[in-house]
């Protein structure tokens, strides 16, 4: 059995991955989310990006998603693996999904408190509405505990709990049932069973992890309108001031479907991001057994 240690380990390492194969479609997911207008198609905004800044734009703000993501997913994953194996082994749930989603949302609070902060520097580092303003990400972060003080890095936590709390809790929930109803790998060439599992982990990861986007992506819209928006005591009020207020004034003056404005991207984003973190977890904690 896996020790705390190696379960958030294998969260970090699982977090850094993901980052890498998932940054371009999050850049795009954040453009499309902070557009009052129409969005043109992902791979559009893919070519677009790449026309104004190359690849590096694909990836701009990485560094501030890696610094994020590493105790996000090592938050995130822990929990999970701990909570889980208390609640399979020590109660009387045992392995099901019900066990599984109830240990998704328990990993919810860690994980919003570890990444809000990163969040909100990758967000304004990605914003066009913030373009040219701050000279990589500890710039930003500087600039932001100077004009907007400490309390601007917990700006979105609100509707960031409640996004990981809908994501987490479906996303395993889903994926445990999923994976009850496929072939159990066949016993014989240690490889090929391994090979099989890893790919039956993928898959039920990504379609887990879309159809928990489904029920998100609201809560992440308003957390990114959060983020971008600049706290100015001189401006007077903000914008954008809870979730509830948000998302019924995005409805109001945008329609029902810009709150799930970026879904496209957000989808392959986090579908893409779900299947590689879950198989690279699961890798790690065979590895080290």
């Amino acid at each position: 059995m896996a020790s705390a240690t190696v379960l958030f380990m294998a969260g970090a390492v699982s977090g850094i991955v993901e980052a890498f194969c998932v940054q371009p479609f999050d850049m795009v997911k954040t453009r499309h989310q902070l557009n009052t207008g129409l969005n043109p198609g992902v791979f559009s905004t893919l070519a677009s990006l790449y026309r104004e800044g190359g690849v590096k734009l694909w990836y701009r703000g990485i560094s501030a998603e890696l610094v994020g993501m590493v105790p996000k997913s090592a938050a995130m994953y822990g929990t999970y693996g701990i909570v889980h194996r208390q609640l399979t082994h020590e109660s009387r749930m045992g392995n099901t999904s019900l066990a599984a989603a109830l240990s998704g949302l328990a990993a919810s609070v860690p994980e919003a408190l570890t990444v809000t902060p990163a969040q909100i520097v990758k967000v304004r580092l990605q914003a066009r509405e913030h373009a040219g303003k701050y000279n990589g990400p500890i710039d930003c972060a500087k600039k932001l505990l100077r004009q907007e003080g400490i309390m601007a890095f917990t700006i979105g936590l609100g509707p960031t709990i409640i996004r990981n709390s809908v994501w987490n809790s479906v996303y395993f929930g889903v994926m445990h049932k999923i994976q009850q109803h496929l072939p159990v790998s066949a016993a014989g060439v240690e490889g090929h069973s391994d090979f099989r599992k890893s790919a039956q982990t993928f898959l039920s990861g990504f379609f887990g992890a879309v159809f928990a986007t489904c029920f998100n992506a609201p809560f992440d819209v308003v957390k990114t309108r959060f983020q971008c928006q600049v706290r100015d005591p001189a401006a007077g009020t903000l914008k954008y001031r809870n979730t509830l207020q948000s998302l019924a004034l995005i409805y109001k003056e945008e329609g029902f479907l810009s709150c799930y404005k970026g879904f496209r991207p957000k989808a392959i984003r986090m579908g893409l991001g779900g299947a590689v973190a879950i198989t690279v977890y699961d890798l790690f904690i065979k590895i080290s057994s």
